[in-house]
């Protein structure tokens, strides 16, 4: 009897094991293959491991053009980078640059791309015959060129180099790339052929954003090339070349903000606005939300640092960096 009763408790404690265990199973069933856990945000939106950090908001904040500043009383070299900025400009130079950084796939640039390779081709018939009137035009441009080097040459703070300053944390303008911390992008390829233009040597003078129109009217710096906007302001204490980009003004906020679109943000004192300091970004973001409600930062990186700490509801920036620092953190 004492055996049969051993028998049957073993089999009631395995039979409740087994019961347990299979709970145990189905509270811990990890996800299937291919799936995401997800979570429901403060704003209501889901949140997987997929989500982005940061994004862009689709409507741009700002429209402007970046050109380049020089000493009032420089006016000589002013017009000596006018001057050679609009010959890369006509032979496609500027565009050629710009392309090599800030892709595009419109429909309209690739028609248009289309249009102007056509265009050339007509036009490689109308210049050959255009070669031999731009012979007798020969005289008269030496003539011309006499006369100019009798006019007062342009001056730099140190002869033969052209000393430009900008701030290389504003990719794909200005940006620090290798151990020798080597300024490439936009602005610098750009102030490199104009400087070959004008028979100089480039040096690239990496500072602050806001020092740079200081800089300049001092005469410690010959130019400033930084993705500048030409602004009333700036006009009092320096002169700009003519524009050679146009850019916009973007919004970045994080991936889970219920910020969604440039009419969510207000300045009655619930947010924070980050902006980069001496910016027009940080000009535009005083004027629109009140000086109170921005936090400004030496850079752009800076400022996005304080965005994903929650220092600040949003950033205010040019839209390249601004697709380059939200590219960087995923």
């Amino acid at each position: 009897m004492k055996k049969i009763l051993s028998i049957v408790l073993a089999l009631s404690l395995a039979l409740s094991l087994c019961v347990v265990l299979s709970a145990c199973g189905e509270k811990a069933t990890p996800d299937e293959p291919g799936t995401t856990s997800a979570s429901v945000t403060a704003n209501g939106t889901e949140d997987t491991a997929d989500a982005p950090k940061l994004r862009l908001l689709d409507t741009a904040y700002a429209e402007e053009e970046y050109a380049i500043c020089v000493a009032k009383e420089n006016t000589a070299l002013l017009d000596a980078i006018n001057a050679a900025l609009a010959e890369l400009d006509a032979d496609g130079t500027i565009d050629e640059i710009i392309g090599k950084y800030i892709s595009s796939d419109s429909e309209e640039e690739t028609e248009a791309a289309e249009t102007t390779e056509a265009a050339e081709t007509t036009e490689a018939a109308e210049e050959a015959t255009e070669a031999a009137e731009e012979e007798t035009k020969a005289a008269d441009e030496e003539t011309e060129a006499a006369e100019e080097a009798e006019a007062p040459a342009f001056t730099t703070k140190e002869e033969g180099v052209l000393i430009m300053a900008t701030n290389a944390t504003f990719p794909p303008y200005e940006y620090v790339e290798g151990e020798d911390a080597t300024i490439l992008g936009i602005d610098a390829e750009l102030a490199a052929l104009i400087a070959e233009k004008l028979g100089l040597t480039l040096r690239i003078e990496n500072v602050e954003f806001d020092s740079i129109i200081g800089g300049v009217q001092t005469g410690k710096y010959d130019m400033g090339m930084a993705g500048m906007t030409v602004t009333e302001e700036r006009l009092q204490n320096v002169n700009f070349s003519t524009p050679y980009t146009t850019a916009v003004q973007s919004v970045i906020v994080k991936g889970d903000s219920a910020i969604t679109s440039i009419d969510d943000i207000v300045g009655d004192g619930s947010m924070k606005i980050g902006v980069q300091q001496g910016t027009t970004g940080a000009i535009y973001a005083e004027d629109d939300y009140g000086a109170e409600n921005i936090i400004n930062y030496k850079n752009g990186p800076d400022a996005v640092q304080a965005l994903l700490s929650g220092k600040v509801d949003c950033v205010i920036i040019d839209n390249e960096p601004a697709k380059a620092y939200v590219a960087s953190v995923g």
